[in-house]
């Protein structure tokens, strides 16, 4: 398995049970949400 393909599997295994994902309707507001924790985290 490739790097990419770890970190893919490492980051759906850290959302699985995130209920703010879960329930995400559009893709768009998905996008906004990963984006937004992605930003908080990255200082």
């Amino acid at each position: 398995m490739s790097y990419a393909g770890r970190v893919g599997a490492y980051n759906l295994k850290k959302r699985i049970g995130d209920c703010e994902i879960i329930v995400v309707d559009p893709l768009k507001r998905l996008y906004v949400i990963i984006l937004g924790r992605f930003t908080r985290n990255s200082g």
